[in-house]
């Protein structure tokens, strides 16, 4: 008669085989071009920035859910109390920016696919508005390729965000050159921001978004009073 903790244990075994095989499923098949995993061409993005953009463009759309999941990678609550113990001693080096340059490399992905990753919106807005990973200037830059469908996160940045996420949303929007109606509204009020430094960038991404002088100049003649040096100056170029 089998006893009962062997029986158990077999369960247990069963459950833990059947849910990696689940996972292997469910996730993204990682694409190949010219021979070389997805993977491999990431790290490409670390010596040959046109080389890899071009093989992560060849790829397309398939390189979009193995990238977000890239974009969303964490380190485990065990390696990260490790790292933190690791660095407590100075006799050996570990390498604790890893989950760092997989972030970046997966944005600079996005950011060369264009509007053909804006699947991957919500993952870097997440990333947009999480200054502790490092990563937000370059995440507000990756959205500014999306699309007009990124124009709401920059939006909301610019008008409600912390300083540095608004200053990274204006420099954005004139990245991306959406001169619509909204972005200009948005702009518009942030030249009435309390500081100085969101003011300006908001003044310098009006003067890429000539279409609507109705609505902008008159914001933009008033910001000539400015007590700032360097906003008037901005105003004065936008105009």
């Amino acid at each position: 008669m089998i006893k009962r903790p062997f029986v158990l244990l077999f369960v247990a075994v069963g459950i833990i085989v059947a849910g990696l095989t689940l996972l292997c499923f469910l996730s993204p098949r990682e694409p190949v071009y010219q021979g070389k995993r997805l993977s491999v061409w990431l790290e490409g993005f670390d010596s040959s920035y046109h080389e890899a953009s071009q093989a992560i463009r060849a790829m397309g759309t398939n390189a979009v859910p193995w990238l977000i999941r890239e974009l969303r990678h964490k380190d485990s609550a065990f390696k990260s109390r490790l790292m933190q113990l690791a660095g407590k001693q100075s006799l050996i080096k570990f390498d604790d920016r890893q989950t760092y340059r997989r972030r970046m490399r997966a944005i600079a992905a996005c950011e060369a696919l264009g509007p053909a990753a804006k699947r991957a919106i919500p993952s870097l807005t997440e990333l947009f508005n999480n200054p502790k990973l490092g990563v937000d200037d370059r995440a507000a830059f990756a959205l500014a390729r999306m699309g007009p469908e990124a124009i709401p996160p920059l939006t909301q940045a610019l008008t409600k965000g912390r300083l540095f996420a608004q200053i990274f949303a204006a420099a954005a929007l004139r990245v991306g050159r959406f001169d619509s109606e909204e972005v200009v509204a948005a702009l518009v009020k942030a030249l009435n921001d309390k500081h100085p430094s969101v003011r300006r960038e908001a003044a310098n991404t009006l003067a890429e978004m000539p279409n609507r002088p109705a609505v902008a100049v008159p914001a933009l003649i008033e910001l000539l009073q400015d007590t700032n040096a360097d906003v008037r100056m901005a105003a004065a170029r936008a105009l």
